[in-house]
């Protein structure tokens, strides 16, 4: 992965098993296709926060970070919280 961004490992690891998972491939064919599409949302996304789900304090993070005052409905859709979980995240202290 020559002047490759370098995929966080459990990233990789994540999705490179949710790969083998969804199309049935072994870890010989799902381990580079998971470097390519991780270094290219890096690119793409470079300094995204990507939480996983049982860190609630790392998703209120990004919820708080990406709120603009008007993207209550698409943060909402995009994390799945409720409007109450969601006024409860962006009106607590930082």
């Amino acid at each position: 992965m020559k002047d490759e961004i370098e995929p966080a490992p459990q990233l990789l690891e994540d999705v490179t098993s949710i790969v083998q998972e969804a199309f049935g491939w072994s870890e010989t064919l799902a381990r580079p296709w998971a470097e390519k599409f991780c270094c290219a949302m890096s690119k793409r996304c470079g300094g995204l926060y990507i939480y996983k789900s049982e860190s609630k304090e790392a998703r209120d993070f990004v919820i708080r970070q990406e709120y603009d005052g008007s993207n209550r409905e698409e943060l909402m859709r995009r994390y799945g919280v409720s409007a109450t979980t969601f006024w409860r995240i962006v009106t607590r202290r930082r």
